[in-house]
């Protein structure tokens, strides 16, 4: 079985155009990213048959407050496709953020994404603690965008200041994106790995040169804490599952990476 943690969509309407904005703002800041698939709902079927991926989990963002209740309109109608998951989207500067993610819990949401860049609030912001704070309380699951990110130039999520979160928070319903920070992974090894909080292998295979690298951090933070994720429409799952499936691991710890330790966390 395989479940792929983190996969982004979008309206059939927006899907081109916004696809397209990513792609010239990664290219204008000198990590240009490409799609593999196309960025929508039946686009994302596809390729879960062709990959052989069981179940996806979709991650929204709201980019302003004021788009709570449309994105997460949206988000319901995904959920009601059979094996696709998808979480709620709140901002972090959302002045009603409590009354929201209780009615994101109430909507039978299994979680939230969060994402510092598309946000425009650094991660170890009190408003982002806050929200943080909150999601865990009401038994939400937060997927953090952690790291660089190929759109900006900026460093508003590196794992040093990332650590704020963890030693403030009960991180272990927590995962953040890229192994725990996009291409800044000598950090991750210095101030997250142990820590109680979970990792995703999202975009990570074809911009980490030293495999060894991405081995030993699964090794030393444990297999437990390691989800599965393709990153779609950026990344091609299968060929990161290929890569995985090469690494000296144990056939548990790819079972856990691959579908168990998401299982635990959805309660699925």
């Amino acid at each position: 079985m395989t479940i792929d943690f983190h996969t982004h969509i979008f309206p059939d309407k927006l899907a081109g155009s916004t696809v397209e904005f990513l792609k010239k703002q990664s290219a204008q800041n000198g990590h240009p990213i490409e799609n593999k698939f196309d960025a929508t709902l039946s686009g994302l079927e596809y390729s879960m048959q062709k990959q052989k991926i069981d179940i996806s989990v979709v991650m929204p963002i709201a980019t302003k407050p004021s788009h709570f209740e449309s994105m997460n309109r949206f988000a319901q109608e995904i959920n009601k496709i059979q094996n696709v998951i998808s979480f709620g989207a709140i901002h972090p500067e959302d002045a009603d953020y409590k009354e929201h993610l209780n009615q994101i819990k109430k909507m039978g949401f299994k979680g939230i994404k969060l994402h510092p860049y598309f946000q425009n609030v650094r991660i170890d912001d009190i408003k982002f603690l806050k929200v943080v704070e909150e999601a865990v309380k009401n038994n939400l699951i937060v997927v953090i965008h952690s790291g660089l990110d190929s759109g900006f130039k900026t460093d508003m999520a590196n794992p040093k200041d990332t650590l704020k979160l963890v030693k403030n928070i009960d991180c272990s319903k927590v995962v953040l994106a890229h192994m725990g920070g996009c291409m800044q992974w000598d950090l991750v090894e210095e101030y997250l790995v142990g820590e109680n909080i979970m990792f995703d292998t999202c975009y990570c295979l074809d911009v980490i040169e030293d495999k060894k690298q991405f081995e030993r951090i699964i090794k030393n933070h444990g297999s437990d804490k390691i989800l599965f994720g393709s990153d779609f429409p950026w990344t091609d799952g299968k060929k990161d599952a290929e890569i995985i499936n090469s690494l000296e691991l144990t056939q548990n710890d790819k079972e856990l990476i691959f579908y168990k330790n998401a299982k635990r966390l959805l309660g699925i």
